[in-house]
């Protein structure tokens, strides 16, 4: 069974078919994501850093 095309919209955005990491923090994360994904990116979002109060502040 052949594959359904893809929707002339989606492919014609420019980062249609990306795989895009996106490593900040995940309060931060979710706008990049947002954009990325609305200029058709594929997102994956992978927090490498949290940040945290001072244990002594």
């Amino acid at each position: 069974m052949p594959a359904a095309p893809e929707p002339a919209a989606w492919t014609a955005l420019p980062l249609f078919g990306q795989k895009i990491v996106v490593t900040r923090a995940a309060e931060q994360a979710g706008e990049l994501s947002a954009r990325l994904r609305a200029l058709g990116a594929d997102v994956h979002e992978l927090p490498t850093i949290a940040f945290q109060p001072p244990a002594d502040p």
